[in-house]
């Protein structure tokens, strides 16, 4: 899950005033009636009704994500979650597609470092016919045989491919070195070798140790009434976990080290991708929301932060460059990304430790500081403005345990950010000395750690 924005226009003092201004009102005026029930097999259930446009998004957060796999089987979550939607007790995986394109709707199931989210979108006049597909993928999914080794063999191919992808590899090598031996190391979607590996009992040992009420989320969306959506939760309300129970391993993040050279990965591109990484924060820190507008100063502000308005508009090498943080239940990564001429490669690198050095001990100005805070609540209402947007906002929220006032507390903690709290946090996670991976030609790029 990235934090990221994407303004490409700089704020002026009078929008940020104007935001600042406006700000109650949007709050009140995007302000969510969230009704909230435990279930007394575990299962977490959040309600929103809206009412303007006849659509209903549902979604079922499951904590069976890569953490949860063993190395060996890397991608076997991601796998399994896929493989939901290729057949179940009562129907094949056409019949499944078939219907879902007939009534123009949207089921999906994806994994993460985290969990596994299964989605629909649907139109209200069709919601009970697509609600018993999506109940029938939870809860007695058969995995298919023949449909595991079509999904194995175009994961692998696809992996193949991804590995002649600068950003993808650059990315992969980067989580490898920061991460060490922990799950978040490895691609969510696992390694052609690993998945070759990967057997149905597998998929079906996964799911039944992981796919269980305890802990799980389901969040419902949109036009729909609580009597309405009280009989569609019955069935979740008999849904009952595993005998056994599943040991959760603990996982120790590796201790944060310095990289006196970048680590070169040789590849006949005439563009070098840059990614400069450190060890994140979790979403649960308390200094997340100073990370957040830290982050949009340096890099995450688009054509108003630092990083592009040095390597781009004043020396222009670059034609992008950005920030972001990776959330995680665990502290997931900081991350700079460019992309540059080989031969400027190291210039860049320099250009980005000075910055990383600056935003470390000289605070931010008060123009940078009120337009990050500006648009970061200002922005917030886009966030829930569609149903899809609430259910996904409501199931992270849960999650994460941020609580069910979140959305009114949120612009408070961006606000009482100061340019202290940036000093602080850019002290305790950010250092020039961080990795820098770079994929390009070698002999136009300098020194580096060849790989």
């Amino acid at each position: 899950m990235r934090l990221q924005s994407n303004l490409r226009l700089k704020a002026i003092p009078a929008l940020t005033l104007l935001l600042i201004l406006l700000l109650p009102a949007i709050c009140n005026a995007f302000e969510l009636d969230i009704k909230k029930e435990r279930l007394a097999n575990g299962l977490t259930i959040l309600y929103v009704e809206r009412h303007e446009l006849p659509i209903i998004s549902v979604n079922l957060l499951i904590r069976a994500g890569s953490r949860h796999e063993p190395s060996d089987k890397a991608g076997l979550a991601s796998l399994t979650a896929e493989m939901l939607l290729e057949g179940t007790k009562t129907m094949k995986a056409k019949e499944i597609s078939e219907v879902i394109e007939f009534y123009g709707a949207s089921i999906s199931a994806t994994a993460d470092y985290d969990y596994t989210i299964i989605s629909l979108q649907v139109l209200k006049k069709d919601l009970s016919e697509l609600f018993s597909i999506f109940k029938e993928i939870i809860f007695s999914p058969i995995f298919p045989e023949e449909e595991l080794k079509k999904k194995k063999s175009i994961l692998e191919t696809h992996l193949i491919k991804k590995e002649q992808e600068p950003s993808y590899i650059t990315m992969k090598t980067l989580r490898k070195e920061i991460f060490k031996d922990h799950p978040y190391s490895r691609p969510a979607q696992g390694y052609p070798d690993t998945v070759k590996t990967i057997k149905r009992k597998d998929l079906m040992d996964f799911y039944k140790d992981f796919y269980r009420p305890e802990g799980s989320i389901l969040v419902i969306a949109g036009d729909i009434h609580q009597k309405e959506m009280e009989g569609l939760i019955e069935d979740f309300k008999k849904w009952k976990g595993p005998d056994r129970n599943t040991i959760k391993i603990p996982y120790k993040l590796p201790a944060q080290t310095t990289y006196s050279r970048p680590v070169i990965i040789n590849k006949d591109l005439t563009q070098a991708t840059i990614l400069y990484g450190l060890p994140g924060i979790s979403r649960t820190d308390p200094d997340y929301y100073a990370a957040s507008v830290l982050n949009y100063i340096l890099g995450g502000g688009g054509f108003s932060s630092r990083l592009v308005q040095r390597i781009r508009d004043d020396m222009g090498l670059a034609y992008d460059v950005s920030s972001y943080f990776t959330v995680n239940e665990d502290p997931g990564l900081f991350v700079i990304e460019l992309q540059t001429k080989n031969s400027s490669a190291m210039t860049a690198i320099k250009v980005i430790k000075e910055e990383i050095e600056r935003i470390i001990k000289e605070p931010v100005s008060d123009e940078e500081l009120e337009d990050a805070k500006a648009y970061l609540t200002g922005s917030l209402p886009r966030r829930i403005d569609t149903t899809k947007k609430i259910a996904d906002f409501l199931t992270v929220a849960e999650f994460y345990g941020l609580g069910d006032d979140y959305l009114k507390r949120y612009p408070e903690y961006i606000r009482r950010v100061t340019k202290d709290d940036i000093i602080k946090v850019a002290k305790r996670i950010l250092s020039p000395e961080g990795l820098f991976v770079i994929a390009g030609r070698e002999a136009e790029i300098g020194e580096g750690v060849k790989r």
